[in-house]
């Protein structure tokens, strides 16, 4: 009983790497698909680097069209710019009768947006939103 032996070489880059035919990663690709393993998981059981099998995976979902390129949205009354804040130093505590503590900062943004920070804890929250309705 004689059995065949299929070999294949495998081709290497400049660098050293190990480079494979579309066909091959496409083979690859769809027995990941119908494995049910996580990604990473499968690239360590077939010897490939996960960075490079995440990117092939991207790149075939791109090709296919399952990731819908979305435009950010920018409003214009959102933009923001920078201008100089003064801190106010003498801000005395609230008392436990003020309901509204006085603003340590105001911020005035485009479209009559403000935000008035009124402690140092709100500072980092503050930072956050502005950082979050600035356009991409």
């Amino acid at each position: 009983m004689s059995m065949a032996l299929t070999t294949t070489v495998l081709k290497t880059d400049a660098l050293g790497r190990i480079t494979l035919s579309k066909e091959h990663r496409e083979a690859l690709l769809n027995a990941f698909d119908e494995s049910g393993l996580k990604g990473l998981e499968f690239a360590r059981l077939h010897g490939i680097n996960y960075q490079t099998f995440a990117n092939w995976i991207q790149k075939r979902r791109r090709e296919r069209g399952l990731y819908p390129v979305e435009k950010p949205v920018i409003n214009e009354t959102l933009k923001l710019t920078l201008a100089e804040v003064d801190l106010l130093q003498s801000i005395e505590p609230p008392t436990s009768k003020d309901p509204s503590p006085a603003a340590l900062v105001e911020i005035l943004l485009p479209g009559g947006l403000s935000i008035r920070v009124t402690g140092s804890v709100s500072v980092p929250l503050a930072v956050e939103l502005i950082t979050a309705l600035r356009p991409c």
